[in-house]
C-alpha cells in the first residue's frame, strides 16, 4: 500500500478580503462611541446620586486607570470616530484576548495604536507567512466528526478580523479561545440544556460578565439565539463589544443600558443588552432569573472586594436552576485564592476537562459552580462522550490527530530557538 501523505493548505484571510463595512453601520458605530461616552462623562455624577460604593463601580486591579494604560489608549482611539478605525475595530482589541490581530502574534510589549501600514498584508505575508499553534489547536478541536456543525462558530469577516482560511472559516488566536468556551460548554450539557428549555419556549437569559470585544457572545447567540444575552463590563469595554455585536449580528437588537429605564433589562426581546458594571445592581434587583453565569479571565483581573460583590450577587441570580461557568488563571496581580472565595459563595463544584481539548496545556482551568447538585441542574443526557466507548474513541482521535501534532511540534520549535 503506498504511503498518504496529508497535506493541508494554508490561506492566510488578508485585510483586502474582508468586508467593508457600510456608511449605515459607521453612522451606527459612531452614535454607540456618542452613548458610551456620555455614560463614561456622567459616570461620577450616577455614582454618588445612588451612593455606589467607588471601590466596585471604578476600574481597578490591572484596568485601573492610574499610569501608562494600553486599554485607554484604545478606547479613546475608537472615539474619534474615523472610518478607518471601526473599519479595523479588531486592531484593537488586544487588551481583551493577549493576542495582537495585527502581528498575528501575542501582543506582549506590543501597543493597541498604532499607524496601520497601507501594505499591511505584504508585511504579514513575510512575518506570519505560516499559522501559528492556536490554528493547528483549532483544526484539532473542531476537526471530530462528532461535534455537531452549528457548534463551530468562524467570525464574520468584517471589522479587521483577519487570519487564517481553515475550510472557508476565518481562524486566529482568538478564534481558538472562543471554540474552546465552546467545545467546554458543549461536553458540560450546558449548551444542550440552554436548547431544550428554548425548544420548550422556556425564557433563556445569559449573562456575561467582563465580555471583553464580544467575541464568545456572538458565537453563544448564533448557538442560542432566542437568548436574552446580557454583557455587563466597564462602560469603556462596552464601547468595543456594543460595536461588534451590533455591526456583526445585526439580526439581533443591541441595546445599551443607561439607567434610565429599568424596564429594558426585563424585556424577553432576545436581545444583546449592555449594562455598566456600576449599574449591575438594576439587573439584580429586578429580580430576573439567570440560567448561564459566564466569567472567562476576568475575575482574577479584580480587586478582592469586587469578586466578593459580584460573587454574593450572582449566586442569587441563578437560584436553584442555574449554573455559573467560569475559566480564570492566576495572575501575580490577582487575589491567590481565587477558587477558594467561590467555594465560599457556591457549595457545589464541577472541575471541565473538555475531551477535545483536553491533551492541550492550559494555563487556566474552567470549573461551574452551582447552589443544587450539578447533575440535578444538567441531565446526563445532555452530556455527550460519557461511555467508556467514548473514551476509547478519544484516545484512538487523539492518537491519529495530525494538527495535534503540528500544535505540539510548534510548541517544540517554538522553545527551542528562543
Amino acid at each position: 500500500m503506498p504511503n498518504i501523505i496529508r497535506t493541508v493548505f494554508y490561506r492566510r484571510v488578508r485585510l483586502n478580503d474582508l468586508q467593508q463595512i457600510s456608511r449605515d453601520e459607521f453612522e451606527l458605530a459612531c452614535g454607540i462611541c456618542d452613548t458610551i461616552k456620555n455614560i463614561v462623562d456622567h459616570r461620577d455624577d450616577y455614582i454618588k446620586r445612588y451612593n455606589i460604593d467607588p471601590e466596585f463601580a471604578y476600574p481597578d486591579a490591572n484596568w485601573s486607570k492610574d499610569g501608562d494604560n494600553d486599554f485607554y489608549d484604545a478606547y479613546r482611539h475608537v472615539l474619534k470616530k474615523e472610518y478607518n478605525i471601526i473599519n479595523t475595530l479588531r486592531f484593537f482589541t488586544q487588551s481583551f484576548t493577549g493576542y495582537q490581530l495585527r502581528s498575528l502574534s501575542r501582543s506582549e510589549g506590543k501597543k493597541s495604536v498604532e499607524p496601520i501600514p497601507k501594505n499591511l498584508d505584504d508585511i504579514l505575508d513575510k512575518s506570519a507567512h505560516t499559522p501559528d499553534e492556536p490554528i493547528h489547536k483549532y483544526i484539532a478541536i473542531t476537526k471530530s466528526k462528532f461535534l455537531p456543525n452549528y457548534l463551530v462558530c468562524p467570525p464574520k469577516k468584517i471589522l479587521g478580523e483577519i487570519g487564517w482560511n481553515i475550510n472557508g472559516n476565518i481562524v486566529n488566536s482568538d478564534t481558538y479561545t472562543n471554540q474552546e468556551h465552546i467545545n467546554t460548554l458543549y461536553e458540560t450539557g450546558i449548551i444542550d440544556k440552554l436548547r431544550h428549555l428554548s425548544e420548550k419556549g422556556q425564557s433563556i437569559n445569559i449573562l456575561e460578565i467582563g465580555s471583553g470585544y464580544g467575541g464568545l457572545a456572538y458565537h453563544l447567540k448564533s448557538i442560542v439565539p432566542q437568548a436574552n444575552y446580557y454583557l455587563c463590563d466597564l462602560p469603556e469595554s462596552l464601547l468595543f463589544s456594543s460595536i461588534y455585536l451590533s455591526i456583526s449580528s445585526p439580526q439581533f437588537k443591541s441595546i445599551i443600558y443607561d439607567g434610565t429605564d429599568k424596564s429594558i433589562l426585563t424585556q424577553d426581546n432576545s436581545a444583546f443588552k449592555f449594562v455598566p458594571n456600576y449599574m449591575f445592581d438594576d439587573l439584580v434587583e429586578s429580580k430576573h432569573k439567570i440560567d448561564l453565569v459566564i466569567n472567562t479571565i476576568s475575575l482574577a483581573e479584580m480587586s478582592e472586594k469586587q469578586i466578593h460583590y459580584y460573587l454574593e450577587k450572582i449566586k442569587d441570580m441563578i437560584g436553584d436552576d442555574g449554573i455559573f461557568f467560569e475559566q480564570n488563571a492566576i495572575f501575580d496581580h490577582s487575589i491567590k485564592n481565587l477558587k477558594t472565595s467561590l467555594s465560599e459563595f457556591f457549595p457545589y463544584r464541577e472541575t471541565l476537562v473538555a475531551k477535545s481539548v483536553s491533551l492541550f496545556k492550559r494555563v487556566n482551568f474552567a470549573d461551574i459552580w452551582s447552589n443544587q447538585p450539578i447533575d440535578k441542574i444538567i441531565a446526563p443526557s445532555f452530556r455527550p462522550f460519557r461511555s467508556s466507548a467514548w473514551n476509547i474513541y478519544w484516545i484512538g482521535y487523539w492518537l491519529t490527530n495530525w494538527s495535534f501534532y503540528k500544535a505540539i511540534l510548534h510548541r517544540v520549535k517554538k522553545r527551542a530557538f528562543k
